[in-house]
């Protein structure tokens, strides 16, 4: 497949979704959109739809059409020519788009972020939480990320553990000067926190 950037579709999602699908289409996969979703269906309903408002010439509604108009024509049933006119295609999002089904396919499921970043070296993680102070750092799944304006990028997954707060929350944000002091406040965590904003972060500081 070849490489190329990754597009997200839906990141606003992620708050009250549970998944995330990495979705390939072209006949070499050289488009491929990340989307959130709580399962595969939805996620491609969104795959799908956000293909029919940017890249509506990978769909092929017309010819499908076109093809139940002739069977139909050439005496087919309705069920009949639809059947036939819709082989080796796929249906999906929210206004019934068809697709070729030889043009698309799954390129991994909850991916980390560190294989988003093997596919694409620019991809960066969405983060919609406010650091005060300009640039901080966020402990995820055994990730640290540098967060600047909206972004967080990776920066090692190397003696970081598992944060979690007891209540489900994906991002911890840690509040700190440097990368090394940031892993080291991670290594020290003791489920100590603040609550932040809208409770969808907690803060880690040096105890």
């Amino acid at each position: 497949m070849t490489t190329t950037a990754i597009t997200q579709v839906n990141p606003a999602d992620r708050s009250w979704t549970k998944r995330t699908y990495l979705f390939a289409f072209g006949t070499y996969g050289e488009r491929l959109l990340l989307v959130w979703a709580n399962d595969v269906d939805a996620g491609f309903d969104e795959a799908i739809d956000w293909i029919a408002d940017n890249a509506p010439g990978r769909l092929c509604d017309d010819s499908v059409q076109e093809e139940y108009e002739r069977l139909v024509a050439e005496g087919k049933s309705e069920d009949e020519a639809w059947e036939e006119a819709t082989v080796d295609t796929t249906c999906g999002g929210n206004n019934g788009h068809y697709i070729p089904s030889s043009d698309w396919t799954i390129v991994g499921e909850d991916m980390t972020t560190a294989e988003l970043v093997a596919i694409d070296p620019t991809y960066q993680e969405p983060f919609d939480i406010d650091v005060e102070y300009g640039v901080g750092y966020a402990a995820r799944r055994g990730e640290l990320y540098r967060v600047e304006e909206g972004t967080a990028s990776l920066l090692s997954r190397e003696s970081i553990p598992e944060v979690d707060d007891n209540f489900g929350r994906e991002w911890v944000l840690v509040r700190a000067e440097s990368a090394e002091q940031a892993i080291l406040i991670a290594s020290r965590y003791d489920e100590s926190y603040l609550d932040l904003h809208d409770c969808e972060l907690c803060v880690l500081t040096m105890s």
